[in-house]
């Protein structure tokens, strides 16, 4: 807006932006339900710095994607995402979203996940990239 010559305040922006985020809740929550009824889904997080309210200190958050994408596999389904940022990288974070998901969860080896797979509805499928990294680490530092 800025470069237009139009003067905003950051608190306007900011009430917009959350008034535009309430607005389309309801959206992303339905995206979320559908996309826990698929059954295959492949998540990552990425770590960056969250803002904390009131103190304006920054923490450590974490952005996380959830997709569920089986076009490859000759599904019908349409592909779908859903974002979640959260203060921290708790495994606590990701049991709650995807709490009622039964199938195969294809995702890194981050120990947060490992409570989903103890009840058994929840299949796991490593993710090869992180798994072939690892290879390639050992052999680094050990070659044959």
């Amino acid at each position: 807006m800025a470069a237009k010559g139009v003067d905003i305040e950051r608190s306007t922006l900011a009430r917009s932006a959350g008034y535009a985020a309430a607005l389309l809740d309801p959206i992303y929550n339905r995206i979320r339900e559908i996309g826990r009824t698929r059954g295959k889904i492949h998540t990552d997080d990425t770590r960056l710095p969250i803002l904390a309210p009131g103190n304006g200190k920054t923490h450590k958050g974490a952005l996380w994607v959830y997709v569920a994408d089986d076009r490859n596999s000759g599904s019908k389904e349409p592909p779908i995402a859903w974002y979640r940022a959260t203060m921290g990288r708790a495994g606590e974070s990701v049991m709650s979203e995807l709490a009622g998901f039964a199938g195969t969860l294809q995702a890194d080896g981050f120990s947060g996940y490992n409570q989903l797979y103890k009840g058994g509805a929840i299949r796991e499928a490593a993710c090869l990239a992180h798994l072939r990294r690892k290879i390639f680490d050992v052999h680094d530092s050990q070659p044959t």
